[in-house]
């Protein structure tokens, strides 16, 4: 009997426990797909993309702007889309997906009149991710791949109209990635140091030697390049030289001096490696 009442106890003493737990979130809330995001506004101002579901899989919609005629661009039944950008042509929009979570993603267009869909880099087993977009080269964009060697990413220009791709800069192997600047010439690139560091070297024009210009030790590990300034005469930095926090600095190429444009002393500006938190004019350039 005395067994009986204890787990009457415990029953009773586990609901009223419950009773004053807040209600559970649904898991869709948590994990489903949202229901619209990333909107991108048309090189003329005049439509606009976004992402959102379509049969439940997300998808790129397209609307015009002012008007309530919102459809599908594409109808991927598979992976779903994450990630778009309009073509500077204004004919295409492009986006990066992948195959089954592989994280080899190809670059797609599709077109804005059609809705055919077509894949820009079809290297089995390849990776791509696109390093500049802008009006200065409206057909073309910059993307970084290794399909020529699994292990390393080489520059290439990619024309998005007639598909032709042309090597920009090839890795040796060594290198950790380049910065190329406005008028797309690889101006730096960063090399891994044995102690965890990294030595960064610059040229002025791709005919001249390259010249070793700072290092980052180990402790700024956090620190990358950004993008070129608008002249193409200093270097962004997302930078935590000197300081216990990531900072924006804008170097100045040509007498190795450090301006700090944005610091806060208790949180990093930026975390992880990466330019998608930086915004950047597509016309004039300019953070």
């Amino acid at each position: 009997m005395k067994h009986t009442h204890s787990i009457v106890f415990l029953f009773a003493f586990v609901l009223i426990a419950n009773a004053d737990l807040p209600r559970l979130i649904p898991r869709e809330v948590l994990f489903g797909n949202p229901e619209r995001f990333s909107p991108r506004l048309s090189p003329d101002g005049a439509q606009m993309t976004y992402i959102a579901p379509y049969e439940g899989v997300l998808n790129i919609w397209i609307k015009t702007v002012g008007a309530d005629d919102d459809r599908p661009l594409t109808r991927d039944t598979g992976q779903g889309i994450r990630r778009h950008y309009w073509a500077k042509n204004g004919e295409y929009v492009l986006y990066l997906q992948d195959f089954d979570g592989d994280e080899n993603f190809h670059l797609y267009r599709v077109e804005v009149a059609t809705g055919e869909v077509t894949d820009l880099t079809p290297f089995e087993g390849a990776r791509c991710r696109i390093s500049h977009i802008t009006y200065d080269y409206p057909d073309e964009v910059v993307l970084y791949t290794n399909q020529r060697n699994p292990e390393v990413f080489d520059y290439y220009t990619l024309n998005v109209v007639t598909g032709e791709i042309i090597l920009l800069q090839e890795n040796p192997g060594d290198i950790l990635y380049y910065d190329l600047d406005w008028e797309r010439r690889p101006r730096t690139y960063s090399q891994p140091t044995p102690d965890g560091g990294e030595d960064f070297y610059h040229r002025w024009n791709v005919e001249d030697e390259w010249e070793h210009i700072f290092s980052w030790v180990y402790e700024d590990s956090s620190s990358f390049s950004i993008y070129f300034t608008p002249d193409n005469s200093g270097l962004y930095l997302a930078d935590s030289t000197d300081s216990n926090t990531v900072r924006l600095v804008e170097l100045d190429l040509e007498t190795g001096e450090r301006k700090i444009l944005a610091e806060d002393l208790n949180h990093d500006i930026h975390y992880g490696h990466g330019t998608s938190g930086f915004l950047f004019d597509p016309v004039t350039h300019e953070l």
